[in-house]
């Protein structure tokens, strides 16, 4: 039978299974689980059946069958009293990684949005199935699938071991850096923490949403909306079930290995300058310009300011940015903050036409 019309049955007889088991068990709790486990089994063997009008006759064998293993199970369970539990060995479940609660609460952290929303409204809202399927436009049947198959994935989770990444106790903070014909909208869409982390988890490595979150540590119900937003404006890549940074981060390591190895261009660049300058600041000097009559240093860092423009102007828009996902043409990226002093920085203000003339400030530090 393909899987497609095997799933459909199964969705299909779900209603039929739980109303046996509730009949079979004493509350609802025990028919859920009970009735869980008929369906895992069905999801594991009805594979194998080739003809669909012989679905029904296996569902009921299997149904017995686990429903026998159940009761066999129950007999040997030992019950105890629960003692009286205080407010610090409560604390304790929640920062014990062994222990269920912990589990429980990690897995649910992981759970994908269309199992997550079906779970809580049943579980914490304590809405019927009807409810749910008007409230999320499904069938009843497929809340019901929904459900099994939340309990089956939280249940395999909890069994597995999840190592969470550095940035879930390291994480980072990026500046957004800008360069292009636009406003600059990028800037304020990166001030946000989770998505500073999220493209920071996604630049090595193409990852899941699952794989995002215990990357960063960040639950998924936060993270669904966030990865919406950056794959919108182009800063994730879509790739199926993967997402990737499509922008460039350089990390605090990286910026100073490279400026460790420009120290020795910088130094050479600062030693030329000082001869050019020398050589050259009598015959600036004899220009007769407004302001010729500074002192030698202040003329000398005036020469030094229009040099270093003109490497800027360059280096400027040597070839065409790409377009980003608010439609200017820009180019995009991220660096790490750091404490690290830059040897050469500058800060520019868009010129503005007025009188004939253009207007630039410029502010250089080396």
């Amino acid at each position: 039978m393909e899987k497609a019309m095997l799933d459909g049955k199964i969705a299909e007889a779900s209603k039929t299974i739980f109303n046996y088991c509730l009949g079979k068990t004493r509350d609802r709790s025990e028919a859920e689980d009970l009735s869980q486990e008929i369906l895992l089994e069905l999801l594991k063997s009805a594979q194998n059946i080739r003809d669909e009008n012989a679905f029904y006759g296996f569902m009921w064998a299997v149904a017995g069958n686990v429903y026998k293993q159940w009761c066999r199970k129950r007999q040997q369970q030992q019950t105890c009293e629960l003692t009286e539990v205080t407010a610090a060995t409560i604390d304790t479940y929640f920062e014990d990684e062994n222990n269920d609660i912990y589990l429980l609460r990690r897995e649910l952290s992981l759970l994908s949005q269309k199992y997550r929303r079906a779970t809580i409204l049943y579980y914490i809202e304590r809405k019927s199935c009807a409810e749910i399927a008007q409230l999320l436009s499904i069938s009843e049947s497929m809340v019901k699938y929904l459900l099994f198959k939340a309990r089956t994935i939280l249940k395999e989770g909890m069994n597995m071991e999840r190592n969470l990444g550095q940035l879930s106790y390291n994480p980072k903070s990026l500046i957004p850096m800008y360069n292009g014909s636009g406003p600059n909208r990028f800037w304020d869409f990166m001030q946000s923490k989770i998505r500073q982390n999220i493209v920071s988890a996604c630049y090595n490595d193409a990852l899941t949403v699952q794989q995002i979150s215990l990357e960063t540590g960040i639950p998924l119900p936060y993270l669904d909306d966030e990865i919406a937003e950056l794959v919108k404006y182009k800063i994730l890549i879509q790739d199926g079930k993967h997402y990737q940074s499509n922008v460039i981060v350089i990390s605090a390591d990286c910026t100073e290995e490279i400026n460790r190895a420009a120290t020795k261009y910088h130094e050479k660049i600062a030693d030329e300058l000082s001869v050019f300058l020398d050589t050259y600041l009598d015959s600036y000097k004899k220009i007769g310009f407004v302001g010729s009559d500074f002192s030698d240093n202040t003329l000398r860092w005036q020469l030094a300011v229009l040099m270093f423009r003109r490497i800027f102007r360059i280096n400027r828009h040597n070839q065409r940015a790409p377009i980003t996902g608010w439609g200017e043409n820009a180019f995009l990226w991220c660096i790490e903050k750091m404490q690290t002093k830059h040897m050469f920085s500058i800060c520019g203000v868009d010129s503005t036409y007025k009188l004939n003339k253009y207007f630039s400030l410029y502010f250089f530090d080396y």
